[in-house]
Order: C-alpha cells, then structure tokens, then sequence
C-alpha cells in the first residue's frame, strides 16, 4: 500500500478510510468509454431500457463484430465492481456471436449509463455487523427468444455487498412461482457456500439466514409439508429449499431435551470445580435429583459463558456456541456428509445424529465415565488402519467433567481381560471373558446383569443389559478411582460401591492397589490361611492349573490381593482382587487355603550383595562427580576473571586514546620524510602519537649506549629524530604506573606547556609499551634557558 492508501489489484483501486474500503474501476471505464468514443453523449439513469426484450434479430448485423465483443468483455470485468449493471451485461452477452445494431446501441446506453456513475463501487464498511442476509428475484419468461426466466440474488454482510449473480435459467418455467422458486433454490446453493467460507474465516454463521423473495406462492411452497400437481416438476428443489429455511432449530441455556418417555434429559450444565466456572452439554437421568451427568460433550472443550446454544448447523453437523461464536462441533469423532439431518435422544440415553433413517454418530460410541446397559467397551475398526478404543475415563474430580487418572476398558494385548488403567501406566485386570461368561470382580449372587462378548475380525467389544426387578442398572469409573455401581428401582436411584481401592482412597488415593506397583516384584511373599474367598472373585476353571500356576498368575498383576484353588484336588484357580480388608474379615469361615500376599517382599543373597555393591559404589561416584564439578567451576572462573581484567585495560586502552585525540594528537604515527621537525602540527597544543619502531630507530633500538639513566618508572633514552635530539622515557612493565598515571601525566604537561619549559613532543602506545617523548636538554643546560648565561 502506498503512502495515498490505495492498493491496486489489476485495474481495481481498493483505497481504505477510516469508514471501510472502497473498490472502483474509475479510469479503466473512463478508458472504456474513450474506446467506444462517446465521451461527448448524454449520460441516461438506468444501464437498459426499463421492459426491454432485445431478440437475436432486431436491427442491422454489424460489418465487424470486434468492437461489440471487446467492449461486452470489458462490461463482464467491470460488473466485478459494478453489481447495477450485471442483469444488462448479462442480455447483451448473449448476442456475441451475431451482433446487431440494437445490440450495440444497447452497449453504448451501458456505457453512457456509466459516464454518469463513474466513480461508483463497491463499499465494504468497517462498522458493519456480521449478520448475513440474502435476496432474490426472477424474470420470468424474460427472454424471448426461448422464453426462459433469468435469476437474480445478491448476499449482504451487514450494509456490504459480497455476493450477486444474473443468469438464464436452464428450463423454460410453467408459472412465476416456478421461476421464483428455481431462483431460490439457486439462492440457496450460494448460500450454503458462502457460510462455509465465512465459517472458514473465523465468521460464525450457525443462526439462520433469512432469504427474502417478493413471490407469496415460493414463500407457501418454501413452508408447505405436502407436495401436489403444482409441484412436483420441482420437488427436488422443494425439498433443498424448506430444509434449509428450517434449520436453526435452537436448544437454549434454560432449555432441555427429554427423551420420549421421560427417562433421560439433555441440556447444559456448569461446573464448580475450576476458577471460572465451565458449562457443558450432557445427557442424565430425568428423576435424578443431583443430575449428575451420564455423558458429557466435548469433555476438554467447554463453553466459556452460561450463553450456550444447541442446534444442527446449515452443514448437517451438531454445534454448539456461546457468546464467543465460536462453533464447537459435537459430532466431531464423525462428521455429517450430508445437511439433511436430525438429533434424537433416546430412553437408552443415546444421543443420535441421523440421515433419514441411516445413524452417522451416536454419543454410545464416544462414553465419558459411564458404562450404560447397551454401550460397548472395545475395540473397533480392527480390519483398517483406523483403530478406535472405546473405553470410560473418569472425572478430574467430582465436579469437573474434564479427563481424570483412571480409565476402564479391554486391554490392548488380551482382548478377552477388563482392565482398569491409571495414568501413570499402572494397571490391573478386574474382569474376563472365559469363553461362555464374563467374569466380574463385583459380580453378585443376584446375577442382575446380561453381559455379552462380541469378537470378529472388525471389532471386539463388551456390552451388557440389565435383568431382574430394577428398570436400569449402570457402572461408573469415579474420579477416586472405584467403580461404583448403580441401580434404578421405579424412580429411585441407590449406589453401591465396588472399591479397588482401600477406605482411605478419598482422601489417600495412594492407598490405592492399582496405585502400588511394587507389589508386582518376584520376590513377594504369599501367606498361607485357612478360610473361604469371597464371592466376587475371578475364576479360571481349568483342571491344568494347580497351586504353583494360580500364583503366577496372581504373582504377576499388581492388585491381585489372593488366590486359592478351585476344586479339593488342587485344580483351578479362584484370584481375589478386592479390599484385602474385606478378606481377612470373613477369611476365618472356612477351611479352604487362601494365600494371601504379603506386605515383606522376601530377599535372595543375590539381592542382598547387589544392595551391598550399590551402597559403595553410589558414594565413590557422587564424590567423583562433585570433584569433577568443583575442578570445572574453577576454570571457569579463572577464564571469567582474566577475560574480566583484559576488558577492563582495552577500556583503559580506548579512554587513552580518546583522550589524546580530543586534546590534538594525531593518531597516525609519523614517516620518516615528515616535515622538517618531524611533527604535523596545527596549534601548538597538539601532541603527535608516534609508532613504537620510530621510536626504536631514533634511539638505537634502545641501545645502552643511549640510555640516559633510569627511574622508578622506567629508563630513558637519547635519541635523534629527523636531526632533532629527543629524550625517550620508556616505562617499565613491572611499573607501578598504570594507563591511568600514564593518562594523567600527559594530560598534565600537554597544560604545562611553555617556551621556557621542556616541552612534551609526543607519546606512543603500542601493545604493552607505553612511551613519553621529550624535547633533550643537557646537563646544566636550563641556566641558558633562563638566565642567558
């Protein structure tokens, strides 16, 4: 964008403003009407004549056609800017094969229509809403040649138009209401696509759109149920039409949806259990006083306010929003190919998405933390390379429907075996299926459960029904990590609890069995006592397994708490995974052996010399690595420090130098065939840095025999530069003078500067040398100076 604030795309100028942007074809149309040279004609109101019926043969062909195609082209572009002239371009194209003269008088009244609205397009508002609303209209019969109608409709976004079309319909219509009819069903195709990519743009559209139409007859067929004579030629685009003017249907915050006979109740719910209070969409129990939630959607997705709305969007797909307008899609495990759907909750508690009579989603398939009669635990699509589990996850905790720790479903390497998992990878087998019968930890002597195991090549899942005197019974995988087991009996519900843990889970859910991997070791240690097991135990009745394979069996699953054998002979085997509590307290009644596993794992000797080897080997390491660690930290320091120092004397370096350029030194060092006493000088207080082998030259290299005598600073030197003899002060290395004393004498005698006085020629500062240059004088020699002796 230039600094105008236009932007041009092709002979389009987008320009912008504070109210919203603007697209114009301004000199494209003025150039256009320069082509066709009428820039001297009267500019008319409307692009064509008001009833026009131009046919293919009015008026006089024309010699060449050329210009009549090549200005028809050009009216096509601009009609992308210029919406008020698509129904005029849209007769004129249709003469492009044989043009006549009506028809290129018609061209030029477009584009006289044009020199007077030269400067329209489009605007597109930046205060506009988002609100999408659509019209549309037919000319019926309006061509007549062929006598078929043309449509017409235009999309507004807000105040802004986005959308429009002219064009001829494909049949010849009976009636006006069919030419009307066909144009909305044209009007709704477009409509469905626009809302797609405005829902691709962040824009929500899941409201219905109101498509307004002039002709009473479309709008009674668009809401009428029964099809008759009249309609039945354009049934299909019956059908099209009134699906999608009914969509919108809404389930508001206060509203619910209850099953047929009143057993389950879907509607929006709100935690309590985070900072800022979620609402989610769930199905409970319609008597259930707490309604506590049998399914939960989009569990890790809730909305954000108490504004949430239910509906089936324009695309056929289950959505829900709040204020955000944000779409989250409830059927999002498989989505609707087809916008010819609708929602159903069942008295199962099923909520289903359906095409006709065909399901394409159902909550069953995707459960939260309850096992209701008829869903099923398992794995599907096993013959593809989409495999999908379905299993129950708990809570996070009694409040938030978010993912919890614990999850119950069939193991991955054993089908047959029901599996509780906790997150942190540790799990335990609570039920297996041995064939004619599932065996349950918490099955009761009442048998009030219809369990099923399916297997075939595509699936392999578990499912159950209910039996007995209770209207329903279901299971719950809690946030504390028991399975808790529920019953209805008329309209009241009572809980029983089936633990896999101890009492003390709630509030130490480390208690926990499944939570307790070490038990798992080979070296646990299994008590021998006499009683009878509980009822609900795991059973594998098999006459080839004796005592020493029930207690691999149990040795090798983390919570399996005893074992016993099944029969007197020592066969089978009876594994015990509940509360061992509840064992030792009815263990004494009977005179079965019960091997109970113990809490002192047994140690071998090997065991016992690997801790010994461990305990001295992890001392000498650690004092290994903190010598290690210590001789490191000290070269690093070192390098920090001296890098540190050196910075410091190169910062002392550039001040130096710094200082002798602002007081007039010349930083260059002085050649040989210099001016005649050696120094370029502009004032009388500048002083000249010399190089370090200048200075070496004029002194014999620091020769002994030049030297003058030697201070605590350092020794100094005669010399000869340019035929000018010169004192050499050279400091030492070992000197206590630094680059700051260094710095402070030349600043002092550069001041001190007189015609009666040694005078200070130049300095030099090269690596480690620090060198003064003065003028010589001989002993005795300062008494001429002054008193002219």
């Amino acid at each position: 964008m230039n600094c105008t604030g236009n932007v041009y795309a092709g002979n389009i100028v987008v320009s912008s403003s504070s109210d919203g942007y603007y697209l114009t074809q301004a000199k494209y149309t003025s150039d256009l009407i320069s082509r066709a040279g009428i820039t001297d004609s009267k500019i008319v109101d409307t692009p064509i004549e008001y009833n026009n019926r131009l046919n293919t043969h009015d008026g006089e062909p024309l010699p060449d056609a050329t210009l009549y195609r090549q200005l028809v082209g050009s009216l096509v572009y601009l009609t992308v800017t210029l919406p008020d002239i698509s129904y005029a371009v849209h007769i004129v194209s249709q003469f492009m094969a044989a043009p006549r003269s009506l028809h290129y008088a018609a061209v030029l009244r477009i584009l006289r229509y044009l020199k007077g609205t030269l400067f329209h397009g489009l605007h597109f508002s930046s205060q506009s809403s988002l609100t999408l609303q659509a019209y549309s209209d037919a000319d019926w019969a309006g061509d007549p040649t062929d006598r078929r109608s043309t449509t017409g409709y235009c999309f507004l976004l807000g105040d802004s138009l986005i959308s429009w079309r002219s064009k001829k319909q494909s049949v010849v219509a009976r009636s006006s209401t069919e030419a009307e009819y066909r144009a909305l069903a044209d009007t709704t195709a477009e409509l469905l696509w626009l809302r797609w990519l405005l829902q691709d743009l962040g824009i929500d559209c899941s409201t219905a759109v109101p498509i307004h139409c002039d002709n009473r007859s479309a709008i009674q067929i668009a809401h009428n149920d029964v099809f008759h004579e009249r309609t039945k030629h354009i049934e299909i685009d019956c059908h099209f039409v009134r699906h999608h003017l009914l969509q919108g249907d809404e389930l508001k915050e206060t509203e619910t949806l209850v099953s047929s006979n009143g057993v389950f109740e879907l509607g929006f719910f709100s935690s309590s259990g985070t900072s800022s209070s979620h609402n989610y969409l769930g199905i409970w129990f319609k008597n259930d006083p707490n309604k506590k939630p049998v399914w939960v959607a989009s569990r890790e997705s809730p909305l954000l306010d108490p504004s949430g709305v239910l509906s089936i969007r324009y695309d056929g797909n289950l959505v829900m929003v709040d204020r955000r307008q944000i779409a989250i899609i409830v059927n999002s495990g498989m989505l609707a190919t087809t916008s010819n759907t609708s929602s159903i909750l069942f008295d199962s508690g099923n909520l289903v998405l359906k095409d006709g009579d065909s399901i394409i989603w159902q909550s069953f398939d995707y459960p939260i933390d309850t096992w209701l009669p008829g869903m099923r635990l398992g794995w599907f699509n096993l013959d593809t390379q989409h495999e999908r589990k379905q299993y129950l996850v708990s809570w996070q905790s009694l409040s938030v429907p978010a993912t919890g720790s614990f999850a119950l479903g069939l193991d991955t390497n054993n089908k047959t075996q029901l599996r509780v998992w906790h997150r942190n990878g540790v799990s335990m087998q609570i039920a297996f299926w041995d064939g004619q019968k599932l065996k349950f930890f918490i099955e009761s002597s009442s048998d009030d459960y219809n369990f099923s195991y399916v297997s075939n090549p595509d699936k392999v899942y578990i499912t159950f029904s209910t039996r007995g005197n209770y209207t329903s019974s279901w299971f719950v995988m809690s946030s504390s990590g028991q399975i808790q087991e529920y019953k209805m009996m008329g309209q009241e519900i009572s809980k029983v609890n089936r633990s896999i843990c101890e009492n003390s889970t709630v509030s130490d859910p480390t208690d926990c069995y499944i939570l307790r991997p070490s038990k798992c070791q080979d070296g646990d240690k299994f008590s021998e006592i006499k009683g009878s097991m509980p009822n609900s135990v795991v059973v594998s009745d098999s006459v080839h397994l004796g005592p020493s394979d029930c207690e691999i069996l149990c040795r090798g699953n983390c919570s399996c708490t005893a074992f016993a054998s099944l029969r007197d002979d020592g066969t089978g085997c009876e594994l015990y995974y509940g509360e061992k509590r509840v064992l030792l307290g009815i263990i004494g009644d009977g005179e079965s052996i019960i091997y109970v596993r113990g809490d002192t794992p047994l140690e071998s000797d090997e065991q016992n010399k690997t801790r010994l080897r461990l305990l001295v080997i992890i001392p000498v390491v650690s004092l290994l690595v903190s010598i290690i660690v210590a001789i490191m930290c000290y070269i690093h320091w070192r390098k920090r420090s001296r890098r540190g120092w050196n910075e410091n004397e190169a910062s002392m370096r550039r001040s130096l130098e710094q200082f002798l350029f602002q007081i007039g030194s010349n930083v260059a060092a002085v050649d040989g065939d210099e001016r005649e006493d050696g120094y370029r000088r502009k004032k009388d207080h500048e002083l000249p840095m010399l190089s370090f082998s200048c200075i070496a030259t004029a002194t014999n290299n620091f020769s002994d025999e030049n030297k003058l005598g030697e201070g605590g600073f350092g020794p100094v030197y005669k010399g000869v530069l340019l035929g000018n003899e010169i004192a050499v002060k050279r400091l030492s290395k070992q000197s206590a003078q630094g680059l700051e004393e260094f710095k402070n004498e030349v600043q002092l005698i550069s001041k001190l500067q007189h015609r009666n006085l040694v005078r200070l020629l130049g300095c030099c500062i090269q690596k480690e040398e620090k060198i003064l240059i003065y003028e010589y004088m001989a002993n005795n020699s300062l008494d001429s100076f002054i008193f002219g002796l």
